[in-house]
């Protein structure tokens, strides 16, 4: 047991000192930092983005040799593989198409749980299944090892639908008070941080409860307090209950 530990955090230092362990903790402290500096909103952006791009390259590099294996139905381990990555490839790049254009369209709650885009979830399924059957697989028979991994994640997944259908058919589901449509989701803050930032461009407003415009406004960050957050040089907007100053004069303080 001892010889056990030892070798895995032997491995695990290896594994941090290696190349890949030394780019995986500059990109942890980088996207630290950076969370620090942008809105989320943006990082979300910047990361959608470079995963459509990388899906896109892939998909040039490995489709059309999975479409070639699919219709050689007597393939090897490894084809298959190609076979069930690719398929992910496909759920990723729709996935990612979708979720710009639904933003682009203003987050419209009608395109949730859309017939097309669960028919690419289906793909995803059949693609992890396809990876879950190829190691060990010969002229395309499935190894019984593997069929009793695939049994375990069919029988995880009955589960689990069964409890999710249980939830729902018996009520407790709606004790949770969540917003219902993706327009209240975006629209609200934590209870412990009510106050809305609001970032437009260089203005940096917050919104209190009680004030105009703060039910329809969107935040880009929640705050406990006023004074929390003033002291990320937010002002608080014209409209609010008491307001001190307008929503102009606040933006003219900012600047100075």
């Amino acid at each position: 047991m001892i010889a056990r530990i030892k070798n895995f955090f032997q491995a695990a230092n290896e594994l941090l000192f290696s190349r890949i362990g030394m780019t995986f903790t500059v990109f942890t402290l980088v996207y630290v930092f950076a969370i620090s500096l942008f809105p989320m909103l943006f990082l979300v952006e910047v990361a959608n983005a470079l995963v459509f791009a990388f899906a896109i390259i892939l998909a040039v590099m490995y489709i059309p040799d999975a479409i070639y294996v699919a219709r050689n139905d007597k393939g090897e381990g490894g084809q298959y593989f190609l076979v069930g990555f690719s398929l992910v490839i496909v759920w990723l790049l729709e996935s990612r198409a979708f979720s710009s254009v639904w933003r682009w369209m203003g987050n419209p709650d009608t395109w949730l749980n859309h017939p097309f885009n669960t028919f690419f979830l289906f793909l995803l399924a059949w693609g992890l299944f396809t990876l879950a059957a190829a190691p060990g697989m010969r002229g395309g028979e499935v190894p019984i090892k593997n069929w009793r991994v695939i049994g375990l994640a069919i029988a995880v997944a009955i589960f689990v639908f069964g409890v999710t259908i249980g939830l729902v058919f018996s009520g407790k589901i709606k004790e949770v008070a969540v917003p219902t449509t993706v327009a209240e989701l975006r629209n609200q803050c934590a209870a412990n941080q009510p106050i809305k930032g609001n970032v437009r461009g260089s203005r940096l407003i917050y919104h209190v409860p009680g004030g105009l415009s703060y039910d329809s406004t969107i935040p880009e960050r929640c705050f406990a307090t006023e004074s929390e957050a003033e002291a990320q040089g937010f002002r608080r907007a014209g409209d609010s209950p008491d307001g001190r100053r307008s929503e102009k004069q606040s933006l003219t303080f900012a600047r100075k």
